[in-house]
């Protein structure tokens, strides 16, 4: 009788062994498809990423994979034929951003001649650290921030004499240049003063006077010529 009684119960804790057995092999059954983490707690979403409670990243960062645009300037070599209108076209930048990136540029260009051109796409112009060079005298000469030289041209360090930066700029104003393209006369001319004997108080072109509007990619542009005369003095035209 005995025996009987501990038969059946061991028959019985088989059969829960069982049926518990299998409840939890349901229970951690693989879900077909993609699993969306869910946090324990609130989510805090900073940036590209999600934090859970304790911090734990449940939404990666997102890491770009394409390639930066390049910011460090080009060096073109004129070919026969090359025009500063057909180096603009070829390259796809303004006109201006090569007379900007190369002040003093004498036309017409010579074969061979190496002229410094900013990345394409970056409204800007190219500057040669000199000795003596810093930021600060660098952008107050082009009336730019110096901080929008630091971040474009990733500067951690003392500026380099030799070295080449661009020097981003607003499209709409340009910056401010001390001369511009100087061409070869056609024919010797001579300045006829209206005034003989004024003495020229403001010269035709780039200025740093304020009050003066843009002008062919320049910030400040004076389009006349001042002279300094007594009241009623006859101006000869």
């Amino acid at each position: 009788m005995s025996l009987d009684r501990y038969v059946t119960h061991g028959v019985l804790l088989l059969v829960a062994a069982v049926i518990s057995g299998y409840a939890f092999s349901v229970q951690l059954a693989p879900r077909a498809g993609a699993l969306d983490a869910a946090a324990a707690g609130p989510v805090t979403v900073g940036g590209d990423a999600w934090y859970g409670r304790d911090s734990s990243i449940i939404k990666p960062v997102y890491i770009p994979t394409a390639a930066l645009p390049n910011r460090a300037p080009l060096i073109y070599t004129v070919a026969a034929g090359d025009t500063l209108e057909s180096i603009a076209k070829d390259l796809k930048i303004p006109f201006r951003e090569i007379t900007w990136s190369n002040p003093g540029l004498r036309l017409p260009l010579k074969t061979g001649q190496v002229l410094r051109i900013p990345p394409v796409g970056v409204s800007g112009f190219v500057v040669v650290v000199r000795k003596g060079d810093t930021l600060a005298s660098l952008a107050s000469a082009h009336g730019v921030d110096p901080m929008a030289i630091v971040d474009f041209n990733r500067i951690r360090g003392q500026l380099t004499p030799g070295a080449m930066l661009v020097v981003p700029v607003d499209p709409a104003l340009g910056p401010n240049l001390s001369n511009g393209v100087i061409a070869d006369p056609m024919a010797p001319a001579r300045f006829m003063c209206p005034i003989p004997g004024a003495q020229i108080i403001q010269k035709f072109g780039p200025t740093s006077f304020a009050v003066e509007p843009s002008y062919d990619g320049y910030l400040h542009f004076h389009t006349g010529v001042d002279l300094l005369a007594g009241y009623g003095t006859p101006i000869d035209a």
